[in-house]
């Protein structure tokens, strides 16, 4: 099946969220570049409004919105924009969902691998990693404090112990 063939399967809520990922996903990947994670994050924050406390998904049709963005930032990421990191697909996919009022966390973690130091980003949504699988970031240690999308300006991130 080609791209366009899929990209006409797709409903309403998953074009949206595939071209809000192609406009955000550079410009977010972009600013990774130019300027300090922890400055763009910031940035970010104050570019967004901060959701409102609120219930938690507790059934498929909830999660839906969320593992949609997370699809389509991934789809992006991998058939567009293929030089992305996971860094800056997490990023671009908790700014959209932070837009969406979806209380959502970029968390990040690191493994020593054969005497070299890596690093891994994904998202979760109450301990539920919604954009990547569980033998891809459970390799990694995370950070002791997530990027929380409900406040607006993140806490400094502590190292593992």
């Amino acid at each position: 099946m080609t791209l366009w063939q899929r990209y006409r399967r797709l409903n309403q809520n998953e074009r949206r969220a595939l071209h809000h990922s192609l406009l955000a996903l550079p410009v977010i990947s972009l600013g990774l570049h130019l300027t300090s994670f922890r400055r763009w994050q910031r940035a970010l924050s104050h570019l967004s409004p901060a959701p409102p406390p609120q219930a938690l998904p507790t059934s498929d049709s909830e999660w839906g919105p969320a593992r949609t963005v997370a699809r389509m930032v991934d789809a992006a990421g991998r058939h567009v924009w293929p030089h992305t990191r996971c860094l800056e697909r997490s990023l671009t996919a908790w700014w959209l969902l932070r837009w969406k009022g979806l209380p959502v966390n970029l968390r990040i973690g690191v493994r020593k691998n054969n005497g070299i130091l890596q690093a891994h980003a994904w998202l979760e949504i109450s301990g539920v990693v919604l954009n990547d699988t569980a033998e891809i970031y459970r390799g990694y240690t995370a950070f002791e404090r997530a990027i929380d999308s409900t406040r607006r300006s993140a806490a400094p991130l502590q190292p593992p112990a």
